[in-house]
């Protein structure tokens, strides 16, 4: 019961009160609720906790921004990620007032989950921190011939990050090119290794498998773009999301009973590397100059 009271309190301080208590706990904070708010008057619908409320867009972004990268990175990174989760809304959103999160599907953490993620002792300075990073770019948004862009990232890359044309087989996505991000293979996440059993395997894919899975061809960076299990064929990102892998590039080899696979980097390997994007950041690069250099000719504009 005592649970039980404290999470309704909780959810009525989040609806009722909290851009006010936020602005007074918060010196210098931005209270929200007084801006002007930012492009058009545009909401996101939040289903939080089975209660309903409405946000404005630069409100909601702060929950994106806490959910998709780490609080540890650069002022800089943290930007360019904000600018990222900005366009991914206002693309989706289109010419419409509002939009449920439904229709976003994007990582979102409120306010309770930011408490418990950081903790209480670090709630405050790093909410307040990222309210600053999403006024500083307030209204800012990707895009590329007058249209917000499908704006991709991955937390890290294989040392280089893919080519949005062969691997998403479209032309669609001129700005996603392969650049460098060299320094992606000194991250603690830059290599991992999975072993799975032939069970575990059958299971997953619904299909007796006794044979080490045949990887039918990749990509110029190592991402396998088809896979063939016994007489099915399926596509790497398929492939990988099935087995709970970090990334599609991948390296299989058969040990016993047990497949075992070496996996190289974090994500689709597409867009902005958010390592890569802190590394930038940390030698003095604006997020300007890091969203530049992940999506080719780009304009970075205030929508």
């Amino acid at each position: 019961m005592k649970i039980y009271n404290k999470n309704v309190l909780l959810i009525m301080v989040t609806i009722i009160i909290l851009p006010y208590v936020l602005t007074i706990m918060f010196e210098g904070g931005i209270n929200f609720a007084k801006e002007e708010k930012a492009n058009s008057e545009k909401t996101v619908v939040v289903n939080d906790n089975n209660v309903q409320m409405e946000l404005d867009i630069e409100q909601y972004v702060i929950g994106v921004l806490a959910s998709q990268i780490p609080i540890s990175y650069e002022d800089e990174a943290l930007k360019a990620q904000c600018v990222i989760a900005r366009t991914s809304i206002i693309k989706k959103i289109g010419g419409r007032q509002s939009i449920n999160t439904s229709e976003l599907n994007l990582d979102y953490m409120n306010i309770l989950s930011m408490e418990d993620y950081w903790g209480y002792d670090k709630f405050y300075e790093n909410y307040n921190r990222l309210q600053e990073i999403v006024m500083d770019t307030k209204g800012i948004i990707i895009e590329y011939e007058g249209e917000p862009i499908e704006a991709a990232f991955h937390a890290v890359s294989v040392g280089s990050t893919r080519d949005g044309e062969r691997a998403l087989e479209s032309d669609k996505y001129p700005y996603l090119k392969s650049v460098k991000s060299e320094e992606d293979i000194e991250s603690e996440e830059y290599l991992t290794s999975v072993t799975v059993s032939f069970e575990q395997m059958s299971k997953l894919f619904n299909q007796n498998v006794t044979v080490l899975p045949e990887i039918l061809s990749c990509d110029e960076l190592g991402y396998v773009e088809k896979v063939k299990i016994n007489d099915q064929i399926i596509n790497g990102e398929k492939f990988r999301k099935t087995l709970s892998l970090s990334s599609a590039c991948i390296q299989m080899k058969l040990n016993s009973d047990e497949i075992n696979i070496t996996v190289k980097g974090k994500g689709h390997g597409l867009g902005l590397s958010q390592y890569g994007a802190n590394i930038m950041a940390k030698k003095g690069k604006s997020y300007k100059d890091i969203l530049n250099y992940y999506y080719q000719n780009i304009s970075i504009v205030s929508e």
